[in-house]
């Protein structure tokens, strides 16, 4: 044992005088990653980002068409300025070398279940008929169930309108309201801002105070569009919840649906194929990917005069489902089915359907 010791104290300081014959390497030093994005006084927005082997570097902001090419300093950061912009909540992109990918260093994410881009708000003077005003606001809750279609547990939020707990005797009408594909029962709040659209339009006087009712309508990809376990969820499980935790309206004229693409054919479908629940239906950017549809719905129209109070449709005009649309509006034409149609401003976005909730639901529940 003490020979082992001495030898490896011997080696130990053979070690210590042999000199280093190879120079060490400093510790890298990692370039401080760029603020991004910035939005500046007038409503441009400086995006930056730091990649120092690439290319090329561009930013893809969703509702321009024109990419914005970002140039390179020398440490590596690549910037650009953008705008300005009007105010609104805008989604982004870079793309480095041909390859999309999200702000790394910006936390506001869109509320996907797989989040695909980056977040940024332009702001105005004034908050806009999205934001957070000073009026009276009402209170969104969640509610779980589970699912009679799919046999497991999926949640939906209810929002009520500001002074619904102080109004013990009065009913309230309906809306059942669906996001889009990727989203769930977080969409219409988190990244429609319909609570907040409902709480300034009530306060202004526009529309007639409402409950919504804001369902998860993505399922398995086994189930395609959903429609049909998504109208047993509503008749078996979700209604019954609404109407018996809540006081509510239990006619047709009382109960709206509507939606938003994939949102938007549920709604369609559910809404003609359930004329004695819902008298009033909205779809927005309907996702008719395929024309199926037309033979499947087409006897359902023959009633939509009798029974529906509104059928409002509204598409942007440069939304990539747009030809789609078209079609659709030439079968109700067809059927001689009385609608609202509108072609807007606007693409696949929902700075779009922020502005269709907007306006649709001050149509809803009148005489």
């Amino acid at each position: 044992m003490k020979r082992n010791l001495l030898a490896i104290s011997l080696l130990l300081a053979l070690l210590s005088i042999v000199p280093c014959t190879r120079e060490q390497a400093p510790a890298a030093q990692p370039a401080s990653a760029p603020v991004s994005p910035v939005i500046n006084a007038d409503g441009s927005v400086t995006f930056s980002l730091l990649a120092p082997t690439a290319k090329s570097v561009n930013v893809n902001i969703t509702g321009i068409p024109e990419l914005a090419a970002m140039s390179r300093s020398e440490n590596g950061t690549w910037s650009a300025t953008v705008g300005p912009l009007d105010p609104e909540i805008w989604e982004y992109l870079f793309v480095v070398d041909g390859v999309s990918m999200i702000d790394p260093v910006n936390s506001w994410l869109d509320e996907r279940l797989r989040p695909k881009s980056s977040m940024f708000e332009v702001r105005g003077s004034e908050p806009g008929f999205y934001g957070i005003q000073d009026v009276p606001h009402g209170v969104v809750t969640m509610h779980t169930f589970k699912s009679p279609s799919i046999e497991d547990m999926r949640a939906f939020y209810v929002y009520t309108p500001p002074g619904y707990d102080r109004t013990k005797q009065e009913t309230y009408p309906v809306l059942y309201l669906m996001h889009g594909v990727g989203n769930d029962e977080r969409g219409w709040t988190v990244m429609g801002r319909a609570h907040y659209i409902l709480d300034n339009l009530i306060a202004e006087k526009k529309i007639i105070p409402m409950i919504v009712v804001m369902p998860n309508g993505q399922y398995p990809r086994t189930q395609g569009f959903g429609a049909d376990a998504y109208d047993r969820d509503l008749s078996e499980a979700i209604i019954p919840t609404v109407e018996s935790s809540y006081r509510v309206r239990t006619d047709a004229s009382g109960r709206a649906i509507a939606g938003l693409s994939m949102g938007g054919r549920q709604a369609l479908e559910l809404g003609l194929k359930n004329q004695d629940t819902f008298a009033w239906m909205g779809i927005f950017s309907p996702a008719l990917v395929d024309t199926g549809y037309q033979a499947e719905l087409a006897p359902y129209l023959d009633t939509v005069n009798d029974k529906l109070r509104l059928f409002w449709c509204a598409i942007g005009v440069d939304d990539r489902l747009v030809t789609r649309y078209h079609p659709f509006i030439e079968l109700l034409d067809t059927k001689d089915v009385r609608y609202t149609s509108a072609i807007t401003p606007g693409a696949h976005t929902w700075s779009v359907w922020r502005i269709y909730l907007r306006d649709f639901t001050p149509l809803l529940f009148r005489q």
